[in-house]
Parts: C-alpha cells; structure tokens; sequence
C-alpha cells in the first residue's frame, strides 16, 4: 500500500514536473548517526528516486561547527559513502534576528542555480526554516513550494527537557518561545506538512490552528526490506528469547538516554502491565545498554 501510494504521487509529480520543470531539493539539517540519518532521511530519498523523483540533496550545519573540520570532513564522508544524491552542503544561524536575513542570503546563495533554471523548486525539510523560506518566497524569480518533513513537536520537546531538568529560568523560558514561535512560522510557511503520527498532526492542527488539508500522513520508516512481517523470523526470535505463542511482547526501539525521552513514564507504564498478571515480556533494541540496566534495577 505504501509503495502504491508512492509510486502514484511520484507518476503526478513527474508530470507535473515535465510541465513546470520542478526541481526538488531536500534540506536535512540531521547529522549522520548512521540510523536516523538513514532511515528517516536516506531511506525515503533513495525510495523517491525509485519512482521517478530525484532529489538534490544538501547538508545544513550549525554555524558553530564551521570550525570542526575533522567533524565535517567525518560527516560529509559518511553521507556521500551512503548515497550519492549529496550535492553540496551549507551553514546556517539559528533562526532569529537578523540571523534569519544572514540564511536567507546562504540559502540564496547555494540554491540560486535552481532559481533561474526551473519553473519551480521544491524546497523538503525537517528544520524550522519558515522564516527563511517566507522571505524567499517573495525574492525568487519563480514559485517556491516548501514541504515540511515534520518529525516531532519540538517546542514541546524543550519544555519537557526543562521541566525534567528542573530548569525554569527565563534564559530557557525565552528559548521555548523561539522553537515555539519559529515552529508556528515554519508550519504557516508550508505548502505541505508530512507528520508521521495522528497524534501529532492533531497536536499541530489545534495548538497552531493549521489547516487540516495541509497534512500527509505517512510512516515514520519506508525501507520494506527492512521493515516487514515474516511469520517464521518471528517463530524463530520468539524460539530464541525463549518467549512462547501465548506471551505478549511490549517492544522498544530507539534511544532512551536523551533528554527528551520520556524513559521514566515508559518504564512506569511497563512497571504497571507487569503487575497485571497477564504473560508479557519486554523488548528493548537500543545502544543505551546502561540506561537500560539502571531504570531495569529502579523498577
């Protein structure tokens, strides 16, 4: 079904495309983890490109990192190892003041052969770039179409970390402000707004008052050689890890060490289903084997 529904859009795009001369650019501003980097980011790209719509892609980094270079140098290599859809790779302020009109010029600057080449540029991110991407639309010589990549509410994700930090001065109270206002901005900015849960499409349409019909909602992965069901690798994980037909397995997968992982409520709920009675058994894939072990010896 998802692939169907891919290779439908892409078939539209691709006409729409030979008509108008679109250009799709995509703006990632995650560094290269060698997981999210490539599921979230690579893996839909490279799908994309199976179905006819090629993306350039460029890197964004923060400022502060220009004089990393063995950092750079690492990331760089890394992505260019892993596809060959990098194009070239930029910096950019943090999204305020006169920072915004600074990366605009960067984004002007990198993407200006686009500009008078094609009708019209695609512009597909996960940063909170709606400021930027409002100016540029009333600059360039042609229509600017900005789809946000939506993966997370991240004003509430700081508000989480503050409140867990016991942080609650005005330093960190003016920064939830920006990622919020900025956030606001970037979602009023697009054309579409791809959201990966229910939840989160309904947490931006009422918080933010966004128009529904902007939504897609869409998988958080896409690689079907990755993620599928097989009903004798589960006979046979489950023969492994010594769990019988009649359990019920809870699985985890990601980081849980990070601040905004809401570990504490994860395990607590666990915590609370094991005292239930019923046969369960917990599943954890992730690299924070010693934030596991502590919050297994908590509860």
């Amino acid at each position: 079904m998802l692939v169907y529904e891919i290779s439908k859009r892409a078939q539209i795009y691709m006409i729409e495309s030979k008509l108008t001369k679109r250009k799709f650019i995509y703006l990632s501003n995650k560094d290269y983890d060698g997981t999210v980097f490539q599921t979230q980011v690579l893996d839909w790209l490279h799908l994309y490109q199976d179905h006819g719509i090629n993306f350039d892609l460029y890197q964004a980094f923060h400022i502060k990192e220009i004089l990393k270079i063995n950092y750079l140098k690492d990331q760089l290599s890394k992505i260019k190892g892993s596809t060959p859809l990098l194009k070239s790779f930029l910096f950019l302020f943090p999204s305020k003041g006169l920072f915004v009109y600074l990366n605009v010029l960067f984004l002007y600057l990198k993407l200006f052969k686009y500009f008078f080449s094609y009708n019209e540029v695609l512009i597909f991110s996960r940063g909170l770039i709606g400021n930027e991407i409002g100016i540029l639309k009333k600059i360039v010589p042609l229509k600017l179409i900005f789809y946000f990549d939506a993966r997370a509410a991240s004003a509430e994700e700081n508000k989480y970390m503050a409140i867990k930090q016991g942080d609650f001065s005005s330093k960190k109270y003016n920064i939830i402000a920006h990622v919020y206002h900025t956030e606001y901005k970037t979602l009023i900015a697009a054309d579409k707004i791809f959201a990966v849960s229910n939840i989160l499409q309904n947490y931006f349409a009422y918080n933010f008052k966004i128009n529904r019909d902007k939504f897609i909602l869409y998988p958080c992965l896409s690689d079907s050689s990755k993620f599928y069901f097989d009903e004798n690798i589960r006979k046979s994980v489950r023969n492994e890890l010594t769990i019988s037909d009649q359990s019920k397995v809870f699985l985890y997968a990601g980081g849980i060490s990070a601040g905004w992982h809401i570990s504490a409520s994860l395990f607590q709920f666990f915590d609370s289903i094991n005292g239930s009675g019923e046969d369960v058994r917990f599943l954890f894939l992730t690299r924070d084997h010693l934030a596991v072990q502590k919050l297994l010896i908590q509860y």
